[in-house]
């Protein structure tokens, strides 16, 4: 286990807070078959022989959130973002919001 495999479970934490963890096992939806299913589809899109399989959009999310998400889940895990560089975009996103109203002022 590395750094880069914990963004990658912060991206799927991300992707749960954002549609409410509604699903109990988000990617049930996308990859049927469990944990299996899964890890068949990680080490194929390591060996190059398919696309990663992602989880969709959450409801509602701006476009640069979900984005965030797909680098978190890069296969390759040096293209993933750092957390620092992560810390920095969320920060720059939530510049002005005042959690009291909900609102950017």
């Amino acid at each position: 286990m590395s750094t880069k495999s914990d963004v990658w479970s912060f991206g799927v934490t991300l992707w749960e807070v954002l549609t409410l963890a509604r699903h109990r096992r988000p990617l049930d939806d996308v990859l049927p078959g469990g944990d299996e299913a899964v890890l068949a589809n990680l080490g194929a899109c390591r060996r190059r022989l398919t696309t990663v399989r992602r989880l969709p959009s959450p409801p509602g999310c701006p476009r640069e959130l979900y984005d965030l998400m797909l680098e978190c889940w890069q296969p390759d895990a040096d293209l993933r973002p750092s957390f620092r560089d992560m810390h920095l975009f969320l920060q720059r996103k939530n510049v002005g919001y005042r959690p009291d109203t909900g609102q950017l002022h």
